[in-house]
């Protein structure tokens, strides 16, 4: 079998194949046994068909069954004789196929780009202050007091005020025609936080309780809802009940509800708890400035295939609504929006994977394991769920664990880079 490939860009091969007309003479017998056990010709039994009377009323389904079989098998021949791995399905095209000729044909398939590795050791990163402030402190006390405040009704009388919370009936129409969905009952809103649609609270601001009033508002050209996507509606509004949030006392008794002595332990506590919250955060903006420098110091050509796996992946996770609602329009612009950033996810992948390979950096079964633990703890709003089970799960979705085991051997590789960083210091902690 001949082989040519073609580089035509740093991401893409091209082959040219020339299958022997002997192993095509083989293909085409194999294929014509094929066809003849299933074909029905009167007076014939299948599989016992003469060859000529197959050839002449099954000409076509003979060479589609050749066809099928020989290209495919022969591409994977030229990928081993080659050493080429492709990142995507290859495209075939130009097939040329006569009866005692070759046959001829191009495949064309993505491929990783070759990446030179540049400086990664010693990289210079900004540093950022961790230390904890008596505002930190304040804000944290100020939190605990919002959560474990109480919604106590608003005196008679009383208005509508900004901080409120109220319970309302809302009854909307779509360019002045009743919208069924687009109504709700007892929903409770807080007053100033814009849960709804821009310029509605703001309508309802003044109002009592028992009163009806009018609120005309605009959606967003971009609202996630498209029946709703930049129409005007009209909204008429009950306002039902009024209450108000009444803070804790800042003393020992809030200490206590929050499981300590006194309000002293409560803010070490809170101090410790930030301290740690922002050394995290501290750490994870420092691994984004090292794959920032390695992607802009190895500006390498990411294919196209991979980019649009990427997008698509991102939309799923994040997007479902659009494709719910099949909002092509929408769609369309947010795929662009994200290739950029799938390109820059990609690339970054691509040179951690680099300087791992360099550095002898590899994940182990326990590191995998681990990650699977953790991710079957972190399932946020969902049932619990076995490591097994999460295991099972991942080898039904991807076949194997090798992309969990890459992201392990690449958060590896971003420990061992910002262990060698050099870190400017702002601040008195200045060592991640």
């Amino acid at each position: 079998m001949k082989v040519d490939v073609e580089e035509p860009s740093a991401t893409r091969r091209v082959f040219k194949i020339e299958v022997p007309s002997d192993e095509v003479s083989r293909a085409y017998s194999k294929a014509q046994a094929a066809v003849g056990r299933k074909a029905k010709i009167p007076g014939f039994r299948p599989g016992k068909i003469p060859a000529s009377i197959l050839e002449r009323q099954y000409a076509g389904e003979i060479e589609n069954e050749m066809i099928q079989k020989l290209v495919p098998t022969s591409f994977a021949r030229a990928l081993q004789e080659t050493g080429v791995t492709p990142v995507d399905d290859p495209t075939f095209s130009e097939l040329k196929v006569a009866k005692g000729e070759p046959l001829r044909f191009t495949a064309a398939v993505d491929v990783l780009p070759e990446i030179k590795l540049g400086r990664y050791d010693d990289l210079p990163i900004e540093g950022e202050d961790a230390a904890v402030t008596d505002e930190d402190i304040e804000k944290g006390i100020a939190a605990i007091r919002n959560v474990r405040a109480e919604l106590v009704p608003a005196l008679e009388g009383a208005r509508v005020a900004g901080g409120d919370y109220i319970r309302l009936d809302y009854d909307g129409a779509i360019d002045g025609e009743p919208a069924e969905k687009v109504q709700g009952q007892d929903l409770l809103i807080e007053i100033g936080t814009e849960t709804l649609v821009p310029g509605f609270e703001a309508q309802v601001v003044g109002a009592g309780e028992g009163e009806t009033r009018e609120v005309v508002v605009t959606f967003p050209g971009d609202h996630k809802n498209p029946r709703l996507a930049g129409k005007r509606v009209t909204f008429q509004v009950t306002v039902k009940e009024i209450r108000r949030k009444v803070l804790p006392e800042v003393d020992d008794e809030l200490a206590r509800d929050m499981g300590h002595e006194t309000l002293d332990a409560l803010r070490a506590d809170l101090r410790g708890k930030i301290e740690g919250e922002k050394t995290r955060v501290r750490e994870r903006n420092y691994k984004e400035k090292i794959v920032r420098s390695l992607v802009e110091a190895h500006p390498v050509e990411i294919p196209e295939s991979l980019v649009e796996r990427r997008v698509g992946s991102m939309i799923l996770q994040a997007h479902m609504d659009l494709i719910q609602a099949e909002d092509a329009e929408r769609l369309k612009a947010l795929s662009e929006r994200l290739r950029p950033v799938a390109r820059d996810q990609i690339r970054g992948e691509l040179v951690l994977e680099k300087i791992a390979g360099a550095e002898g950096i590899a994940a182990t079964d326990a590191e995998v394991d681990g990650e699977i633990e953790k991710m079957a703890e972190l399932r946020s709003g969902q049932p619990q769920r076995s490591p097994e089970a999460v295991r099972a799960a991942i080898l039904k979705r991807e076949g194997s664990l090798d992309g969990l085991r890459a992201a392990v051997r690449q958060e590896k590789a971003l420990a061992f880079l910002l262990s060698r960083a050099k870190i400017a210091a702002k601040s008195r902690i200045i060592v991640p």
